[in-house]
Formats: C-alpha cells, structure tokens, sequence
C-alpha cells in the first residue's frame, strides 16, 4: 500500500466495512495509514457492517444508500458536480 500511495497521482476514496472478509479492520487500517504516510492523498472510511460479508457493500441490495453520498460527497469535493436531471 506504502508503494501505491508513493505512485499515486489522484486523490483516492477508500470505504471499508467491519464485516469485509476480504479486508479484516486492522487490514484496511494498516493499508490506509501506509498509504497515506508514503504521500497518497486517501480519505478513509471506516463503516460498520453489512450484511453478511461487508465486501458485497457496492453491488448487494441497498448498498448504494450507504455508500452513494459519501462518494458524491468526494466527488464534489474534487470539483466533480452531479448529473442534472
């Protein structure tokens, strides 16, 4: 993660949950702090758990109701503006 954060050149979104079984906690908060401390520009978001297996946030039913604003919420906050409609 240390490497990639040296790379990066874009800010990045990083959400997790508690019940990711890909990702353990103490996992994606190692990995972010690495990121971070190598250079990458990272907001991190610690949620709590989803379902079964929290890895399934993004495409599991309901998921986008969790994560959806704090993407538009990032989104925007690098000068991205919502669709009109």
């Amino acid at each position: 993660a240390g490497e990639y954060g040296r790379t990066a050149r874009q800010p990045s979104l990083w959400l997790y949950t508690a019940n990711d079984t890909f990702f353990a906690p103490a996992i994606a908060t190692d990995m972010h702090r690495a990121y971070a401390a190598a250079g990458g520009s990272v907001e991190f978001n610690a949620l709590g758990a989803y379902g079964q297996d929290g890895h399934s946030l993004f495409f599991g039913r309901g998921g986008s109701a969790i994560w959806g604003s704090l993407v538009e919420t990032f989104l925007r906050g690098h000068g991205f503006a919502g669709r009109r409609g």
